[in-house]
């Protein structure tokens, strides 16, 4: 558990405050909530229950990278697990990660992000990508897409590398951040799953 979570202090927890230190705040409007349904409905078909899990991704990363995440999460206040085989651990340091992930015959890692609103997991497995699963359907609103949207800014500002969001263990960007500009690309591949 992470230290800086509201745990049982009583304390109301912060949400996701992941651009304060950027100068943005996460936010999305009712454009960005449309093509967001529009960009997931083309990708998994308009059956909205049976959407999927969607990647966060950031590729090319190193060990730095992942430190920099890891900080992130720890000095962001929201409430994270750390997992090592089904065990809570602390939250680790990107190099005790990496010696992990990149064994075969390593623990399972898990690193779950704000639990029970929206719940992001990352397994770890590989030490050149930053990734994390979430699902499809788990954004409901504009609420939780403004905050999908600001854990990429922060991301991607912060490691100075653009964040993907993809259908899981897809090459179809459904969206990109670019870390230059700072700006949002929606798009949706015809590879996609529904066609």
């Amino acid at each position: 558990m992470n230290p800086n979570s509201d745990g049982d202090s009583g304390e109301p927890q912060r949400r996701w405050p992941w651009c304060a230190g950027l100068g943005t705040a996460p936010r999305a409007d009712q454009g960005d909530w449309s093509r967001y349904r529009d960009v997931v409905r083309a990708y998994f078909g308009e059956d909205a229950p049976a959407w999927g899990l969607l990647d966060i991704s950031v590729p090319n990363t190193d060990e730095s990278d992942w430190q920099t995440v890891i900080d992130l999460i720890a000095d962001s206040g929201v409430r994270s697990e750390f997992f090592v085989d089904h065990h809570s651990a602390p939250l680790p340091r990107a190099d005790a990660v990496s010696s992990q992930s990149d064994s075969e015959d390593g623990p399972h890692l898990l690193l779950r992000i704000d639990r029970g609103h929206l719940a992001l997991n990352s397994f770890l497995t590989d030490s050149n990508e930053i990734d994390f699963d979430v699902r499809a359907n788990d954004i409901a609103g504009p609420e939780q897409l403004g905050e999908l949207l600001g854990f990429m800014r922060a991301v991607g500002t912060l490691v100075g590398k653009p964040v993907v969001l993809t259908g899981e263990g897809d090459q179809a960007v459904l969206l990109r951040f670019h870390p230059g500009s700072g700006t949002l690309e929606w798009s949706v591949s015809a590879d996609s799953p529904a066609g």
